[in-house]
């Protein structure tokens, strides 16, 4: 647990508050000016021992309506494109007979090289919502990107034309009320 924080308060002090993350327990925060959030996530494994800590690190793209943002506290989950590093695997291990040291720098590097080299494609939130409504956004997660919550804020966020026929090629009782609300809305 020691070597953990130990770990998150390295990465903190030699990768991200220098670009003005804000850390709060294991996730790491950036807001930027124009609304666009980015989000690190270090996700312990609930089968850690006193001997051993396994984790994962997440990464995440979060935006709200305006460019205030209202929930500063938002999770990895939350985010509207969610992405996890997979360097080696992306199984992270800590233990007692680990050089500390050369593992902090180990993951300062993947911090580095996956997750901040992965935020440069998302340089403003215009270009992230751009590229969520064109699809391009999907091509850098195996995850969904344009689920109800992601397409409810961009009509939301007044791009109800764009969304309609993203909204009508999805299945289930609330992508069918959403294409009947921009319908009304539109037409």
């Amino acid at each position: 647990e020691n070597m953990f924080k130990e770990l998150l308060t390295y990465i903190y002090v030699s990768a991200l508050k220098p670009s003005g993350w804000k850390k709060e327990g294991s996730n790491f925060r950036l807001y930027c000016d124009d609304g666009l959030c980015k989000i690190i996530n270090f996700q312990k494994s609930r089968w850690n021992t006193s001997q051993e800590c396994e984790f994962y690190i997440n990464m995440g793209l979060y935006i709200e309506e305006t460019n205030e943002i209202s929930n500063r506290k938002f999770r990895e989950y939350e985010c509207q494109l969610r992405k996890r590093i997979s360097y080696a695997g992306g199984t992270y291990r800590l233990n007692c007979e680990m050089d500390l040291l050369a593992a902090e720098q180990q993951y300062v590097k993947i911090i580095k090289e996956e997750a901040l080299s992965f935020f440069e494609n998302f340089d403003t939130k215009e270009n992230f919502v751009r590229m969520l409504l064109s699809g391009e956004a999907q091509q850098y997660t195996s995850m969904p990107v344009m689920h109800f919550h992601t397409c409810r804020l961009l009509c939301d966020m007044g791009y109800q034309k764009e969304m309609l026929e993203i909204a009508k090629e999805k299945k289930g009782e609330l992508f069918e009320k959403l294409v009947s609300e921009i319908q009304k809305e539109i037409f």
